[in-house]
Formats: C-alpha cells, sequence, structure tokens
C-alpha cells in the first residue's frame, strides 16, 4: 500500500504543470504506478482477477483524466435502511467516515435461511458517510454500462475508488479515482488501453451475490 500512496503523492504535488480540469494531458500524462506492485497493494483481488483474465494488463496504463470537486448536492441524512448496511461499509481508521458501496447498488434477501444480496440496476452509485453528522452524500454515479469494484482509505481523509466500464459482455475498462475530503477535490485515472476481462465473473469477497 505504501508505494501506491507514494506513487499519488508525486501526481498532487507537482504544482508546477498545467492539468486541464478533463481529457488527458498528453503533454504530460501521468502514470498512476511506478512498478506492477502498487495496484496489488491496493486492490490484490481485482489485481489478480485483471492478470489472470488478460495477460497484457498492466497498472502502467492507467493515466490522469481528469480533476474536479467532489459534488455534495446528492447528500442526505443516514436514515434506517442505509444502517442495515453499515457492515458493510469501508470505514476510515478513525471510523469519522466511511465509503458505502452497497445500499444504493444491492438488496438484502434472505434465501434458505441466509441472508443475501442482489444487484438493484440499472445505475450504480456510490456514497461518503459522515458518522459524525451522519449524512451520506453521493461521490460517484454511473450509468448501465457502469461497475463499482472496490475502494481503500489511503488515509483518514484520502480514498481511492476503482470502478470500470463494460464494454459489451467481455470487455472493461478500469479507472481509479483518488477522492479528497478536506479538498473537497478527486482526480481520476483511466486505463489507457480495453481488457479483455467478462466484469460479471469477478466475486466481490465482501458480499455473497446470488
Amino acid at each position: 500500500m505504501t508505494i501506491f500512496v507514494l506513487a499519488f503523492s508525486s501526481c498532487n504535488n507537482d504544482g508546477n504543470k498545467e492539468q486541464k480540469s478533463s481529457g488527458k494531458d498528453s503533454s504530460s500524462p501521468e502514470v498512476v504506478n511506478e512498478d506492477m506492485g502498487t495496484i496489488a497493494d491496493a486492490f490484490p483481488d481485482i489485481y489478480h482477477f485483471f492478470s489472470a483474465s488478460d495477460s497484457s494488463f498492466s497498472p502502467e496504463k492507467f493515466i490522469e483524466a481528469s480533476r474536479d470537486s467532489i459534488g455534495n448536492e446528492q447528500e442526505s441524512a443516514v436514515g434506517p435502511v442505509i444502517q442495515e448496511y453499515f457492515p458493510y461499509f469501508i470505514f476510515n481508521r478513525d471510523s469519522s467516515f466511511a465509503i458505502d458501496l452497497y445500499s444504493y447498488n444491492f438488496l438484502f434477501v434472505t434465501k434458505n435461511g441466509r441472508i443475501t444480496v442482489e444487484e438493484e440496476g440499472p445505475d450504480t452509485e456510490v456514497g461518503l458517510v459522515d458518522m459524525e453528522n451522519k449524512t451520506r452524500r453521493r461521490v460517484y454515479f454511473g450509468g448501465t454500462s457502469a461497475s463499482v469494484l472496490d475502494a481503500q482509505w489511503v488515509n483518514n481523509r484520502e480514498f481511492l475508488l476503482l470502478t470500470g466500464e463494460r464494454r459489451g459482455t467481455k470487455q472493461f475498462i478500469p479507472s481509479i479515482t483518488l477522492f479528497n475530503i478536506p479538498n473537497n477535490s478527486l482526480k481520476r485515472f483511466d486505463y489507457d488501453d480495453t481488457l479483455e476481462v467478462d466484469i460479471s465473473n469477478y466475486k466481490d469477497p465482501r458480499i455473497r451475490k446470488e
């Protein structure tokens, strides 16, 4: 995990480069990682899934695509329904914030005496929960071709979100977004290629899907 954080820090601290608000900067493309181990540290399950599915997968192909602010137009109070998903939240170390990957995207269902989850669809959403103020705001929204795969805290105020876009049934373009809560900002890094991957075969280790 340490190498991954340093790789992002080197991009963050380069204040002399002129950055575009959207689109790739072909004059000075920024690479998310500088070696093959960094994504493996942050998202080991997905790293191995990508590598096993497509031998051409290389973390060095993630380049900066855009910078933006984190929207707060979809902020709401944390109600009883969302509280049911607390066990699946991804908390930072001091539990002041949590990433909610599941309350919008999945529905709890009891089958044969066990609780499983079913995909809601067709859209996808990720929320950031402020545990002190008991509010949740949308930090990511994707359409019918989008997939939310995982999230990981870098520190108590920054986190990574791994998402992607499906192209047909067996092609996938992943993206990694770095969110900075104090600065209310995000940086998205897109994979500069298309993976030959059937993303429906990836199984989230946190939940059981039917």
